[in-house]
């Protein structure tokens, strides 16, 4: 299951630009540095916040640095702001000989997936990151012994468990974190305790709910929305999965909007039909039934 993937107490989310600011002058230039220190002092489980300011404070600005280049580049977000009238904008990047190689037919750091080798790193990473990541690559794969890097949306985290990660990092621009709600990561849910007869139990009732199925790869993707007329701010949603032999599992899915949901489960022939079921004031009831039909 992708969730083991991820112990209890070893996710951690940091704001770069909130640390970087200890040193302004690097904080303006050297954004994707920084991310990666902060990326590195994290992954050695460092969260004490004044300890990794500490950290920061040793480094210079790139301006400072010994093996530096200076190049004039377009940024994808001003190219988008200002299509007829970008103006190239100073970088800096290190100058010197990669330790890492690229396993992938990598033509350009935007690639959907990119994956790098290190003899002299160490550990497995697998990111998922967004256009601003392309800037993290070189020094991420300094690190690591092999690194895998995803531009694919909606986060397939079970390729976790399938590149036996020990480093998981998730990069996205902060406009755009809203989206882990309206797409939310591909991967198996956790199954609540209820037994088959207490789910067999719950009441009926018509109401104007919506529930799509559709297949995504080796999982149902199901989508839906709740009849306003018995949904309320505190309206818990479930979906129950029920097989051919009349057990029953369920499931707690993604609330993509005030009302919306999306569930993915791993396709197997032995499922029959998907129930949604609110929670309101205690009391469950069944407000949507959809049957399931399994394609090979």
């Amino acid at each position: 299951m992708a969730w083991d993937a991820f112990p209890k107490d070893t996710a951690n989310y940091e704001l770069v630009y909130d640390i970087a600011i200890c040193n302004e002058a690097a904080g303006q230039v050297a954004d994707a540095y920084y991310a990666y220190r902060l990326a590195m002092l994290l992954c050695d489980d460092v969260k004490d916040r004044e300890v990794i300011g500490q950290s920061f404070q040793h480094l210079c600005s790139y301006a400072d640095a010994s093996e530096y280049a200076l190049s004039r580049a377009c940024g994808d977000l001003a190219e988008m702001l200002y299509p007829e009238g970008v103006v190239p904008e100073e970088d800096y990047i290190f100058d010197r000989e990669p330790r890492y190689t690229f396993v992938t037919d990598t033509k350009d750091m935007m690639d959907d997936r990119i994956e790098t080798e290190n003899p002299e790193g160490t550990g497995t990473l697998y990111m998922y990151r967004d256009s601003f990541g392309s800037a993290l690559i070189p020094y991420l794969s300094e690190e690591f012994a092999s690194a895998t890097y995803s531009r694919m949306v909606p986060y397939a985290i079970y390729n976790v468990v399938t590149a036996k990660a020990d480093t998981v990092i998730i990069e996205r621009a902060e406009r755009n974190i809203e989206a882990f709600q309206s797409r939310p990561a591909l991967m198996q849910p956790l199954k609540g305790p209820e037994t088959a007869e207490e789910i067999g139990g719950y009441p009926l009732r018509g109401t104007e709910t919506v529930c799509e199925v559709r297949e995504n790869g080796q999982y149902y993707q199901i989508d839906g929305e709740i009849d306003p007329a018995c949904f309320t701010d505190d309206t818990e949603i479930y979906i129950a999965l029920e097989l051919e032999d009349g057990t029953q599992e369920l499931y707690t899915p993604f609330y993509t909007s005030e009302r919306g949901f999306r569930l993915y489960i791993l396709r197997k022939e032995n499922q029959v039909k998907v129930s949604v079921i609110t929670e309101n004031e205690g009391e469950r009831c069944i407000v949507n039934r959809t049957n399931l039909s399994y394609n090979q």
